[in-house]
């Protein structure tokens, strides 16, 4: 297997990913999409998802900037320091995040 840049499509032809992939899925360099065309996601992937880069809201605006975990058991990436922005594209927070485990 080689690192290829590809237009990944939905089986109705909408643009979900363009980038580098490794074994046909994103990895490198790249862009996810919404369903409505604008970026959901664009940075550099790996085989978890997105591990630095940008989140947006459907709307277009920023929602994180930074980066994100890098799992190695369960579960996607998630962010873990940057930045966070509203729906408005006002900053909220800037620095770094944790994740609490409910214990019930």
């Amino acid at each position: 297997m080689k690192d290829e840049w590809k237009r990944i499509s939905s089986d109705d032809g909408r643009l979900m990913y363009e980038g580098f992939t490794f074994g046909g899925k994103p990895h490198g360099a790249g862009t996810t999409y919404y369903e409505n065309g604008n970026k959901y996601q664009e940075g550099v992937f790996d085989a978890k998802g997105l591990a630095y880069g940008r989140e947006y809201y459907p709307n277009g605006n920023v929602r994180f900037e930074g980066a994100y975990s890098i799992q190695k058991g369960f579960g996607p990436n998630y962010p873990v320091f940057g930045t966070c922005y509203d729906e408005k594209g006002n900053e909220y927070f800037y620095g770094e995040l944790t994740v609490r485990k409910n214990h019930a």
